[in-house]
């Protein structure tokens, strides 16, 4: 990515990111991207596919996506456990088969809305790229000095960036106990 010009958005830690992979900055506000496209101000941007084709970059001049997977977009549902534990359990049931129903209708929306944006980019002349394996990792070692940064740039930055860590690493362990159990 070296010199190229990212759009960012108007924060610190996505600048951060953009040097460390060798790129340029460029916070751009939103609404001032698709001309930002045309006069060459930038050259890419992290954004999904459905916003890509949503404000018609390609119209713009942007031609090339690369689909490297690395943000997830979660969605979150909660009440009071007091609340919960309070119903019948005929009350409970039906309130978690809401949930999980609920849950599989906010992924598939998305998933279906994108695989048509990717197949009206390529159709209207983009072109889309997938890195290998040994480019991800380049990118996540490229990107590893960010996590130094947030430590010690941001308030509390250490002990959030621990707790996170420790916590994805215990749901991982979890899932991966999980599915080890389905198949024994």
């Amino acid at each position: 990515m070296e010199g190229l010009k990212i759009r960012t958005v108007v924060a610190d830690l996505p600048q951060e990111l953009v040097k460390a992979l060798g790129a340029s900055p460029t916070p751009i506000p939103w609404p001032e991207l698709f001309t930002s496209f045309q006069t060459g101000v930038v050259e890419g941007s992290k954004n999904g596919i459905t916003d890509i084709m949503g404000m018609k970059f390609p119209d713009a001049g942007l031609k090339y996506v690369t689909l490297d997977g690395h943000a997830y977009m979660g969605a979150l549902w909660w009440m009071s456990n007091d609340k919960f534990m309070s119903m019948p359990a005929e009350m409970r049931t039906i309130v978690s088969d809401g949930f999980s129903q609920l849950q599989q209708a906010t992924f598939a929306s998305p998933k279906r809305k994108s695989i048509q944006a990717y197949a009206d980019f390529v159709a209207g002349g983009g072109d889309l790229y997938v890195p290998s394996p040994a480019e991800k990792a380049a990118f996540k070692d490229a990107a590893a000095p960010v996590y130094d940064w947030f430590k010690s740039n941001v308030d509390g930055g250490g002990a959030v960036f621990d707790a996170l860590t420790s916590a994805v690493a215990e749901a991982e362990a979890e899932i991966d106990a999980g599915r080890a159990a389905d198949i024994e």
